[in-house]
């Protein structure tokens, strides 16, 4: 999908899906964007630590 010069790629799995946002995100020159429905700081700690995403909303 990079040859289509995409900004970002909002959740493209499940938001609680960390694991599977943070393999896309290795994969890929897209920035993986996700957040939007997280709540808690905690949440937000365990996408932030783990660079589960490039863009946190």
């Amino acid at each position: 999908m990079e040859k289509y010069d995409i900004f970002w790629f909002e959740e493209p799995v499940n938001p609680d899906d960390y694991e599977g946002h943070k393999l896309i995100s290795q994969a890929t020159t897209i920035p993986i964007a996700t957040g939007e429905n997280e709540y808690t700081r905690y949440g937000f700690r365990d996408l932030i630590e783990n660079r589960c995403a490039a863009i946190i909303q």
